[in-house]
């Protein structure tokens, strides 16, 4: 008879860059690798994009010794970084076996603080809120309003470290600046980013 052998990737498309290329599988019958009716081994089987992730062994004898033979699956080497699942535990009626690789990717956070230089707001001009916009590798990627509520500062929170395997560069800018104000923004994404709003008072000469 024929068994059946599906790799599932669950590590969000790759998004670490962690994932092989290959991996390799062995089909164990009893606990030991696995044989033909001939008592030939079977062969390790390779799992890739070029078999779509599937592999398959036929001409595989059920019985040995008057007793049915429990086949199952181990996974050879696995990969670091995953954490492995194998269902179910052994072969069962539907003789399809998955092994599912998880990989959490790694997250990060980003705090934004408001910081006004206007000599407390002498002039009056100060904005009750302003509204701040992370972009991720220059693609807007959310935004957050700072006021004297949340004290002018804001925190970004479960954002990807990488893209595809390679670090997402965060920057952060003002959406829109208060009228009559300068923008400059200081820092970066692992000490945090300060937004400075600039306001020269009137003088009396």
């Amino acid at each position: 008879f024929c068994l059946t052998v599906l790799k599932v990737w669950d590590d969000d498309n790759n998004r670490d860059g962690l994932r092989p290329d290959s991996i390799t599988v062995r089909l164990l019958a009893n606990g030991e690798t696995a044989a033909y009716a001939d008592g030939t081994e079977v062969a390790d089987v390779e799992l890739s994009e070029d078999n779509n992730w599937v592999g398959m062994v036929m001409g595989l004898p059920i019985m040995a010794d008057g007793e049915a033979i429990e086949y199952s699956w181990i996974e050879i080497d696995e990969p670091e970084g995953y954490e492995v699942e194998i269902t179910p535990d052994t072969v069962d009626e539907t003789r399809i076996t998955t092994i599912t690789n998880s990989h959490a990717p790694e997250e990060t956070q980003i705090t934004v603080t408001k910081v006004w230089d206007d000599a407390d707001d002498q002039d009056g001009i100060r904005a009750d809120a302003v509204t701040v916009e992370l972009l991720a590798d220059n693609v807007p990627t959310a935004q957050a309003t700072l006021n004297e509520a949340n004290d002018w500062t804001y925190t970004f929170e479960n954002l990807p470290v990488k893209a595809e395997g390679e670090d997402i560069t965060y920057t952060v800018r003002e959406i829109n600046a208060p009228e009559g104000y300068t923008v400059a923004v200081d820092g970066d994404a692992e000490e945090g980013f300060t937004v400075t709003n600039t306001h020269e008072p009137e003088t009396v000469e």
